[in-house]
């Protein structure tokens, strides 16, 4: 009798799950970006149920466009080698409208500079370019475009899952992969960062397996930075100077 007892409890508790339990990390910075022109944090909810932790994080990033500026060397080798560029630049129709605009593409000026009135300085030097066509007017226009992609940030976000298990120090940690040409596997940990659950800290790092190989970023041990990154609720003021703020890539 006992032992169908035993039998029957096992059973009910196969059956029936465990209660699950929801918690939110809160906003955990990223700790190893010294530099001015990036930083991201990650917030989300994790559930833990029958021994296993699912996070849904999201991870927010806010960088500089540096990367987008163009040099003035590189527009005066290309006019160097083609002097009717600009030509082609102000055939799109973009110079006609702004030369000859109708009454609705006034009124959609006027009420963009009125948002950002810096716009009216770089729409007066583009109409410099379109009438006078040539290196000097396109180099001021350049630099203005320049000085607004310095000031600007992209905000970017990227939602994720992770499932965690639990480590040998009272946290979890998660091993996703090896996936694609690379071999890549991320290796991430979540653990409390103090007494109470509101206080939590994540890392996660990447490692390539296949160093050799290649996919469309290039060289795999060259695409992807290997380096653990450290998420904490010690979070810090960041001074980036976003005058513009721009959403998505």
């Amino acid at each position: 009798m006992c032992a169908l007892r035993v039998i029957f409890l096992a059973i009910i508790l196969f059956i029936i799950p465990s209660p699950s339990m929801a918690f939110h990390i809160g906003t955990l910075q990223n700790t190893n970006k010294n530099n001015n022109n990036y930083n991201d944090f990650i917030t989300g909810e994790c559930t833990e149920q029958n021994n296993t932790l699912k996070c849904n994080f999201i991870q927010i990033s806010v960088s500089k466009s540096l990367n987008e500026i163009t040099e003035n060397s590189e527009i005066i080798n290309e006019y160097k080698e083609n002097p009717n560029i600009f030509d082609k630049f102000t055939d799109d129709g973009t110079c006609n409208a702004l030369l000859n605009p109708n009454k609705e593409q006034m009124e959609k000026t006027k009420a963009s500079i009125l948002e950002d009135p810096t716009l009216e300085q770089v729409q007066k030097a583009y109409i410099k370019v379109c009438k006078e066509k040539n290196l000097e007017s396109f180099l001021i226009f350049s630099e203005l475009i320049n000085e607004r992609k310095k000031n600007t940030c992209k905000i970017i976000s990227n939602p994720y899952i992770e499932t965690f298990k639990p480590d040998n120090n009272g946290g979890w940690v998660s091993v996703r992969g090896p996936s694609g040409t690379c071999g890549l596997i991320v290796i991430s940990t979540l653990k409390k960062d103090g007494l109470e659950d509101l206080f939590w800290k994540y890392t996660t790092q990447k490692k390539i397996m296949n160093r050799d190989a290649s996919h469309i970023l290039g060289k795999c041990e060259d695409a992807y930075d290997e380096t653990e990154s450290t998420y904490s609720w010690r979070n810090k003021d960041k001074y980036m100077n976003c005058i513009y703020i721009h959403f998505g890539f």
